[in-house]
This record gives structure tokens, sequence and C-alpha cells, in this order.
């Protein structure tokens, strides 16, 4: 009920929708993160292992989901968190991966 409120006064400003359950594995310089929550546009994580900036690009890999084999990402963080983490926008996915995340009952 809250995220609906959200969207009718414009506090939600998010214009892809985001999924929590089942989360994404992303590697981050050598480190596992489990997604917060993730959409087409982007995903949020917590407790990252260093201070990182808005507008920094990060790179990693996205790990196995539904069938595919994981892939490559590239990202720019747009937003920090209060639990040391960031919310980010892809820049790039890989093909297997972009596919099997925007498959059905996806995002």
């Amino acid at each position: 009920m809250l995220d609906f409120l959200k969207k009718m006064v414009g506090l939600n400003r998010r214009r892809k929708s985001r999924i929590e359950h089942p989360g994404l594995t992303l590697t981050i310089e050598r480190k596992a993160y489990e997604t917060f929550d993730w959409g087409m546009g982007g995903f949020r994580i917590a407790k990252f292992k260093r201070d990182i900036k808005v507008g920094e690009t990060i790179e990693g890999q996205i790990s196995a989901y539904r069938g595919s084999n994981g892939g490559t990402f590239t990202a720019a963080v747009v937003r920090l968190t209060d639990d040391r983490g960031f919310g980010a926008c892809w820049s790039e996915i890989d093909r297997d991966i972009y596919t099997a995340m925007s498959g059905p009952g996806g995002v």
C-alpha cells in the first residue's frame, strides 16, 4: 500500500518495476553482493566494501539466473544509501543474462 501511495504522490520516480526475490548475485571487485532489489533499469546493494561516489562507473559479473550462465555488466552509481550501499543504473549487460532477466515472469 505504501508503494502505491508513493507512486500516486510522485515519491517513487522509477520508470521500471523492481524485483526483490529472487535477487541477483553480483560480483564486484572480487566480492559477491546480493541485490536488495533489481530491475531492467538498475539495482541496489548494501555494505559495499569501500567508499564509492555518485557518478562512478563499476564493472562486475552477474551470476547464473533463470538458466543463463550469467554475464558481465557495467553500471553507473546514481545514489548512495544509509547502509553504505548504493543504487546504480545498468550501462551494459551481456546478452545472455539480459535475455534471462527480461524473460517471461521477469521485469
